[in-house]
């Protein structure tokens, strides 16, 4: 979409942008996923009513990974709505409108 809008990603909010999306993706592959595949092997293992303690510590860390990873995410959000740096008015779709119709041509 960025490409067929014309936009260019070497600025600095798409390019943050990636780069946060990218960030949070590792974080997810490299400690979301493998903690959630090994939380899934104990629970397998566990008898019916009792969940061990090393699950539990397993879930806490999880869930602190789970809200770490989703910072980068919130970030990218906020600048692809934001476009900080961005000339002011530029996307801005309640601006003014311009003269000539859609195209902008005079």
């Amino acid at each position: 979409m960025a490409f067929t809008a014309g936009l260019p990603l070497a600025e600095r909010w798409p390019l943050w942008s990636q780069v946060l999306f990218v960030v949070a993706g590792t974080m997810g592959l490299l400690f979301i996923v493998p903690m959630q595949s090994k939380q899934a092997r104990l629970a397998r293992a566990f008898p019916a009513d009792v969940v061990k303690d090393y699950y539990r510590a397993l879930s806490r860390r999880w869930q602190a990974w789970g809200l770490l990873s989703t910072v980068p995410l919130v970030i990218a959000a906020w600048l692809m709505v934001a476009k900080p740096g961005e000339a002011s008015g530029a996307c801005d779709p309640l601006g003014p409108p311009r003269r000539g119709g859609v195209s902008g041509v005079d």
